[in-house]
């Protein structure tokens, strides 16, 4: 087992974590600022982004005052110029806008920036960054782009790795540190996953032991957005190896250190927190590394979800104006979700049955099965089946 590295929101999170000293990438050689004058540049980077590669880009980075102070705002936007120090290390090769996130929402964020690297090597980017009071302040650094990192890259097959899960009903406490964990999230392993060929959404996240506290939100952001996908299946596992101690998941440490879990291991992960999108075919269709905003997560969800599916467990509830009318009822899945279906025109055949029969089984606790279909983002009954 290796030390898993935290997130590199160097200076970002320092403060709030109340960590001593920030921690350092893995990349072959750090970046080097330039200085713009004669006693240095008022402002300087911090390269967040672990992995920098020859392709497509999230390239996230902050920015500091001379003092370590974080400068980095939403009213302090941010553009680039970047330069193949190979070719050319004084022309500018393209030029890229960014956007801030908040890393800790209203106290501490970055920015990120979709890049493309033509070809591995050194390279130099030029920060130009515009203050609320009319100052602009550059500062450039030079780093390297590798060939290729240690993550799976996009594109790429999901690695299918055994990972924990509870069964149905099962206590997630288990397996989690989330303080409100969504049980759904640990009924599915990734091995599984993978072998089903069935799009998922893989976190690795600890709420309780971040090393960085942007753990705990960005699989906050990832939760509050499951209900809207139901025909994803979303996977958290804690990305240090852990154990129940005492009545509690606790870390299993070695020399007092966290030490990576096999699964961390496996998918070659040097930090932590991360999101991978993995669409029908078992590859890696989009991946976040410590920070994401609900848009980024939203468009990579819509890439790779289905337009229907199915859903099994017991009906708690059914809207039901009329003995002839079903508006919509809601089913405890196995995994013990709460989801509410509408319905459609329904499927008789082959077993189907109307909805009117849903109280009936509502008040047997008979367990149906119900495929449907997305409809507005919203999921509507098309065939009501005994899963019994």
């Amino acid at each position: 087992m290796r030390r898993l590295i935290p997130a590199l929101l160097v200076g970002l999170v320092v403060a709030a974590c109340g960590s001593a000293a920030p921690a350092v990438s893995e990349r072959p050689a750090a970046p080097s600022a330039r200085p713009s004058t004669a006693t240095g540049p008022n402002i300087l980077p911090i390269f967040v982004s672990s992995e920098i590669l020859a392709g497509q880009n999230r390239f996230m980075f902050s920015l500091t005052d001379r003092s370590n102070q974080v400068i980095a705002a939403p009213d302090v936007p941010v553009t680039l110029e970047f330069y193949d120090v190979a070719a050319d290390e004084n022309e500018v090769a393209f030029t890229a806008d960014s956007r801030f996130l908040w890393a800790i929402e209203g106290e501490r964020g970055l920015y990120a920036s979709t890049v493309e690297f033509p070809k591995a090597g050194r390279w130099g980017v030029r920060f130009t960054a515009a203050f609320p009071d009319g100052r602009t302040e550059q500062v450039r650094a030079d780093f390297d782009v590798a060939a290729s990192g240690s993550t799976p890259a996009i594109g790429a097959p999901a690695v299918g790795v055994d990972t924990p899960t509870i069964g149905a009903g099962g206590d997630a406490a288990t397996v989690s540190t989330d303080r409100a964990p969504n049980p759904a999230f640990y009924t599915r392993s990734v091995a599984d996953a993978v072998d089903a060929k069935a799009p998922f959404v893989l976190v690795f996240a600890t709420p309780a032991f971040c090393q960085t506290a942007v753990c705990g939100p960005m699989l906050d952001t990832v939760k509050a957005l499951a209900a809207d996908y139901p025909t994803l299946t979303f996977i958290n596992v804690e990305p240090y190896t852990m154990a129940m101690t005492d009545g509690s998941l606790q870390p299993v440490l070695a020399d007092g250190q966290l030490q990576a879990a096999p699964w961390t291991d496996a998918w070659g992960l040097r930090t932590e927190p991360w999101v991978f999108v993995v669409d029908g075919e078992g590859k890696v269709a989009a991946k976040f590394e410590a920070v994401v905003a609900e848009d980024e997560l939203r468009a990579a969800f819509d890439a790779v979800a289905p337009t229907s599916g199915s859903a099994t467990g017991i009906v708690t509830a059914v809207d039901q104006p009329s003995i002839t009318k079903v508006n919509s009822f809601t089913l405890r899945t196995d995994a013990g979700e709460e989801r509410v279906f509408g319905v459609g025109t329904l499927d008789l055949t082959d077993g189907g049955f109307n909805a009117g029969h849903l109280r009936e089984h509502m008040a047997t606790g008979t367990k149906v099965n119900v495929a449907f279909e997305l409809v507005d983002g919203r999921p509507v009954a098309v065939k009501l089946t005994d899963a019994e």
